[in-house]
């Protein structure tokens, strides 16, 4: 942290409905004092802290950059990056609208679920089963991060000059997807 970060931080903590936790070993169980989970990120490739949240059941307040899977007026309120004005708003809504909060909390909780290792372990095994069903010669298997991330375009780049049909196994997240490429059976 910049000694500028210090110096604002320090500030805000002198506010009595600040507090400075420092590092945090449970932190579901800070998230389950909350009643929303803020992210005005300018630049993420996928907030994990996002994906805990929703977990936790909380409904989010994030920007189209935070990577977030949650989304708009569903799991969520999505505000512009660096629009205060907006990301005061989100606040002010959720704070005045407990069913909201709740709704959007489960509907995150639920979504959640899709995000599990478990489940993308059983998306990669089903699309290579499915590629070995077809009776593929060879298996590329390619993961995309970061600004990459999710993009059909950036698959079929990686694997230039291997000519086969592109099977995306998690286009719906943000922070990376696994593309397994893989050729046509050759002819006998």
């Amino acid at each position: 942290v910049t000694p500028d970060a210090r110096q604002v931080v320090a500030s805000m903590a002198a506010a009595p409905s600040i507090r400075v936790l420092g590092h945090v070993r449970d932190t579901a169980a800070v998230y389950q004092e909350a009643s929303a989970f803020i992210c005005p990120s300018l630049e993420e490739g996928s907030a994990l802290v996002t994906y805990e949240a929703m977990a936790c059941g909380l409904p989010l307040i994030f920007t189209y950059n935070s990577g977030a899977v949650a989304r708009d007026g569903l799991e969520g309120i999505q505000v512009p990056i660096r629009d205060v004005e907006a990301t005061a708003a989100a606040i002010e809504r959720l704070y005045r609208d407990a069913q909201l909060r709740r709704e959007m909390g489960r509907a995150g909780r639920q979504r959640a679920q899709d995000y599990t290792w478990e489940a993308a372990a059983e998306r990669f095994i089903g699309a290579y089963e499915e590629a070995l069903n077809a009776g593929a010669d060879e298996i590329l298997v390619i993961t995309i991060s970061g600004a990459m991330s999710g993009t059909i375009e950036s698959a079929r780049a990686a694997a230039e000059g291997f000519r086969a049909p592109v099977k995306v196994l998690d286009s719906k997240s943000n922070s990376m997807s696994l593309c397994l490429l893989y050729t046509s059976p050759s002819p006998r």
